[in-house]
């Protein structure tokens, strides 16, 4: 085993549910899930760079969260490089690596010599407490390091998850096989030079190509369209180097017949080592595949030699919009006008914060003396945050000085995805309006939940007045004019000269817009065009808001400030009004909306205006110019759409057969009837149910029968439960479907469901012995039995004839069966499901579904599962 010269705390984790690769960082300003806190993080030239402020409390970077198999992964390899010697400020609390399954533990690093690239190895078999599933990991930094400094990390990768032996770290080929020319001896494990400690590989050329060759675990059973990458380190000697020589360290996809290979490797590095990757879009069907493997082949000259090391493959899934996983039209701008209304912001803690209301234009709380750690909750989302800046919000702080300059003031944020982030904000001085704009533009992305703000640890009375709260560089970009008026382009009359940037008269610091008049008789005007202005539906509410500031003498008669919004179809212009009897001498607020009236394919723009015609000479001011976009969800006429809730921290389910609302506390209980059947949806808002029966009598009543539902998850198992309200209960054999029975449907998808991949999980109460009865392979569907592998119990009353039923499924017996990889699912992941609710009276079974019309095995009718959080209270 390579000795630990240096230990890196990033562990880097295979999520059982999905082919995760480790993380490259090679997309400028994506961090891939990497969230800082009391520390920033940046991707920039293929780097995270993560970096902390001097003498900073408890840094850390939380990753992407999973579950994961522990069992999957022996160590963790990665690239850093340190800006400072942070050895005499480490200790128990940081550097550590922190994982959680579910009990935290750490394990403390050392990081390399300062301003020294180094790929360094954990090596996880040595940690007794590294074992089955992790749910979430973290790295702690030092603390209270007296200046600041980064850590850099350029790469971090699994061992042994698609490749054994990645980094050659025992000292052996293990797991390596010989192809092409010459031996296996020609392959030579040394220690004379390495990318990470302390061995690689030598290669020593016979004139002709030689290789090592691996297949890649699971590889055969990849759909077509994921991309295998395979990376690693190489150094060449000069000498070793003439025109006939090539290096091809590939991935290779072969169906029997033909190969596909990926690029072979640049080298136009000599005498250093130096990282290369290859690419392969996999092109052939499961069925197709023969094989899929990892080749490193060269052809060098008879004596001459390379080394390479750290040779990693990871697996992307096809990539998809994911700005297209949920409905982007959501309000994203919260005004407080009023009285009464918080708009949906919700205080988290009555003790922590006294007082939370809006009245006088404003939300205001209190924060009483000796608090800690108050905070509020935005209106949940999601929120798709890739196209968003960060958040401004307009304030006044009421205390001292002291508690106010106090650093714990910030905003966090909690991705879909898990996991969370902070950024920072300051209170300038007590008593004063302020605009915060907490830029997080290179700190989030995708989907996140919600959001909050976090006041501080005051020792007095605190009052805080919110203005507004708005999302900025949302729809359109630079809302307070800082920097530069890009991407504000002039248009009308004149040129761009008589727009600048000025500190005379703002709202929020640096400067706002200054519009200087060419004549009252002359209209000239910033502009810029919304995101999205092509995809923005008909009939949505498009709002402008911001502020603006007319000095007396740059008004007359013929003046006018049109702060509008455009809407253009190439004929006819849809326009907000403008503002001929402005107020003057002082900074006001403006607002303006908007009805989109075009098809987004029928207009040629939609745009904000900042048109205006003044005196010549004489000067107008805007600024915090925002833009919300608002618009009804287009929802189907008639669905019947289901959330699995994930149970809540320390939440245990008993499965025996008895069925209770407190033991399924946070489910979203399904009722199905008769009167449900085309009901309004409880918890989808818009949306009609279309469920179905099929009855041998003419009418189905609640007395006859009424079930409630409830499902739940969390990472190991699915849990499903029924509380029947039955006037008989009986059971006709030899299956539980021909019976009173709980039976639901899985399936790959929603739309074209495919008959043969369905799940299809039934139990009947009583068999007639007292005992529950289960089954799923019912043939032409998938036959895996699952339910041996699951835990079920069922209950009938003798009374009463109501009946119960509870099953636990883990997720490791669904896993590998569908084409595209659902099981275990993560926050957000939708499947195919239908709810069938079966009753059996006298002779005739009567079906209540969830499904639209036909039944899920006749190759429609299935509706979705959405897995999800539970809820906030």
């Amino acid at each position: 085993m390579k000795p630990l010269t240096s230990i890196l705390a990033c562990i880097v984790l295979l999520s059982v549910s999905a082919h995760v690769k480790g993380w490259e960082f090679n997309e400028d300003d994506s961090t891939e899930g990497w969230i800082p806190t009391h520390a920033g993080a940046e991707v920039k030239d293929g780097r995270l760079i993560v970096s902390v402020e001097a003498a900073v409390n408890d840094p850390y970077v939380t990753g992407p969260s999973g579950p994961w198999d522990a069992n999957d992964i022996t160590a963790v390899v990665a690239r850093v490089r340190s800006s400072a010697d942070t050895t005499l400020y480490s200790g128990g609390a940081g550097p550590a690596i922190y994982f959680f399954n579910p009990d935290p533990h750490a394990v403390g690093f050392l990081l390399p010599e300062p301003n020294e690239w180094a790929v360094v190895l954990i090596d996880m078999l040595e940690q007794e407490v590294w074992d089955g599933t992790v749910n979430n990991i973290r790295i702690d930094l030092a603390d209270q390091v007296p200046q600041p400094w980064t850590l850099e990390i350029d790469w971090i990768r699994f061992e042994s998850l698609y490749l054994e032996n990645e980094g050659f770290y025992y000292g052996d080929l293990l797991g390596w096989e010989h192809i092409g020319a010459g031996s296996i001896e020609d392959f030579e494990v040394t220690s004379e030079t390495s990318s990470s400690p302390s061995f690689s590989v030598k290669a020593n050329g016979v004139g002709q190509y030689m290789a090592l060759t691996q297949p890649v675990k699971g590889g055969l059973e990849l759909e077509a369209g994921y991309t295998v990458t395979v990376h690693g380190a190489l150094m060449v000697p000069a000498d070793s180097w003439d025109p006939t020589a090539s290096i091809w360290f590939r991935v290779r996809e072969f169906n029997g017949t033909e190969e596909r290979l990926s690029p072979s490797v640049q080298v136009t590095v000599f005498d250093e080592w130096f990282q290369f990757e290859s690419a392969l879009e996999l092109a052939y069907s499961t069925g197709e595949r023969t094989a899929l493997e990892v080749q490193l082949y060269s052809n060098l000259p008879p004596g001459k030699a390379i080394y390479f090391d750290d040779i990693y493959v990871d697996i992307a899934e096809p990539t998809f919009d994911d700005a297209d996983l949920y409905w982007p039209y959501v309000n994203t701008h919260w005004e407080f006008n009023t009285v009464g209304d918080t708009e949906g912001w919700w205080n988290f803690d009555p003790e922590r914060i006294t007082y939370f209301d809006v009245n006088d234009g404003a939300l205001l709380i209190d924060a009483p003396a000796g608090t800690f750690d108050p905070y509020f909750f935005a209106p949940n989302g999601p929120y798709y945050v890739s196209r968003a800046g960060g958040v401004a919000a307009r304030m006044r702080f009421s205390g001292t000085e002291a508690d106010l300059a106090l650093p714990e003031h910030a905003m966090y944020w909690f991705p879909v995805d898990g996991g969370h982030g902070s950024k920072g904000y300051t209170v300038p001085a007590p008593d004063e309006w302020f605009v915060a704009y907490i830029d997080t533009s290179n700190l989030w992305s995708g989907w996140i939940n919600n959001f909050r703000l976090d006041l501080g640890h005051y020792a007095e009375l605190v009052l805080v007045d919110i203005d507004w709260v708005r999302f900025f560089d949302h729809y359109i970009m630079n809302n307070g004019f800082a920097g530069s008026l890009e991407p504000w382009a002039h248009q009308g009359a004149g040129d761009a000269g008589a727009f600048a940037l000025t500190s005379d008269q703002v709202v929020s610091d640096p400067t706002a817009l200054e519009i200087t008049g060419l004549g009252s008789d002359q209209f000239h005007a910033l502009a810029q065009p919304l995101d999205g202005w092509d995809r923005i539906p008909k009939d949505a509410t498009i709002t402008l808001r911001g502020a603006y500031y007319v000095p007396t003498d740059s008004w007359d008669a013929d003046s006018t400030l049109w702060l509008r919004l455009r809407e253009y179809d190439g004929a006819v212009e849809n326009l907000t009004a403008s503002l001929t009897d402005p107020a003057v001498d002082a900074w006001t607020p403006f607002e303006y909306t908007l009805t989109t009236v075009y098809e987004p394919q029928q207009r040629t723009t939609l745009e904000v205006q900042l048109f205006s015609k003044n005196p010549q000479g004489k000067s107008l001011y805007v600024d915090d110019v925002f833009v919300a976009v608002v618009a009804e969800e287009p929802v189907a006429t008639t669905a019947w759409p289901v959330n699995a809730v994930k149970l809540a921290e320390g939440q245990q389910i008993a499965i025996d057969g008895q069925v209770s609302p407190q033991e399924y506390d946070g489910a979203q209980a399904l009722v199905l009837n008769a009167e449900t059947l085309t009901a309004e949806d409880p918890y989808f808002d818009g949306v009609t149910h279309g469920g179905t029966t099929t009855s041998g009598s003419a009418e189905t009543s609640l007395d006859d029968f009424s079930a409630t539902y409830y499902f739940m998850w969390d990472d190991e198992f699915f849990y499903a439960a029924v509380v029947a309200q039955d006037d008989s209960y009986s059971f006709v054999g030899p299956h539980p479907n021909g019976s009173d029975t709980l039976q639901f449907v899985f399936g790959q998808t929603v739309d074209e469901p495919a008959t043969t991949n369905m799940y299809i999980p039934t139990v009947a109460p009583d068999d007639g012995t007292g005992s529950p009865m289960a089954k799923n392979d019912f043939g032409g569907w998938i036959g895996k039995d699952i339910m041996s592998q699951s835990v079920y119990a069922g209950s009938v009353d003798p009374q009463t004839q109501d009946w119960a039923v509870e099953v636990k499924i883990p997720w490791a017996a669904m896993t590998g069966d569908f084409a595209q990889e659902v099981f275990p699912p993560a926050v957000g992941d939708t499947v195919g499901f239908t709810v069938l609710g079966i009753d059996y009276d006298d002779g005739v079974l009567n079906w209540f579904g969830t499904n639209a019309g036909s039944l899920p095995w006749e190759g429609a009718g299935l509706e979705s599962m959405t897995f999800i959080e539970r809820p906030s209270e």
